[in-house]
């Protein structure tokens, strides 16, 4: 795994030990960073479920000004903190341990982008997708007309008309997954 663009470009990034964390494959990192592009320069950007960082790090090699990383998992939060050391943005960033859904409020800046890739959720269970969607919806973490990317099953559905303070604005296919863009409608 590396970055793909940017100051960092080619900079290889450490992988989490184990089979907890899902990596964001590069086409859809790549993707992401092509519909962000106007929005991610001095952007206060916020990686959660964060895996390796790769996200928030690819954020700061194109000229976000700061990653906020949440990660529940010992040898993700380890990686993360390694990619971190490896680029030298300690001063750039914040790196959280715990679960996404009771470590946010710990994120001390109103954001300009979120990128969440949760847990895809099992059979007969409700998603991290929408825990964070409900959860977001009265804590407002987003600045005005800020984006929020979630990472999802391609099959997953999600009723957006339920949530007052997001408008959906499209989704992509990629792979087996999609990604959901919202935009954050009052602050």
């Amino acid at each position: 795994m590396y970055i793909i663009s940017g100051k960092f470009k080619k900079r290889k990034l450490v992988s989490p030990q184990g089979e907890q964390t899902r990596p964001t494959k590069n086409m859809l990192r790549e993707m992401f960073f092509n519909i962000t592009m106007p929005y991610i320069e001095d952007a206060i950007f916020a990686d959660l479920f964060a895996g390796s960082g790769a996200m928030g790090l690819e954020a700061l090699s194109r000229g976000a000004k700061h990653s906020y990383f949440i990660e529940a998992h010992k040898n993700a939060y380890i990686a993360i903190e390694k990619n971190i050391n490896l680029l030298k943005v300690e001063s750039q960033t914040t790196l959280i341990k715990g679960d996404a859904m009771k470590t946010i409020p710990q994120i001390n800046h109103m954001c300009d982008i979120i990128f969440a890739d949760p847990p895809y959720a099992k059979k007969d269970q409700k998603s991290y997708a929408l825990m964070l969607l409900e959860f977001l919806d009265h804590h407002v973490l987003l600045k005005e007309n800020g984006r929020l990317f979630i990472e999802v099953r391609r099959d997953e559905k999600i009723d957006f008309s339920i949530y007052q303070s997001f408008k959906f604005i499209k989704e992509k296919l990629v792979g087996s997954s999609k990604i959901l863009e919202l935009k954050q409608l009052r602050n």
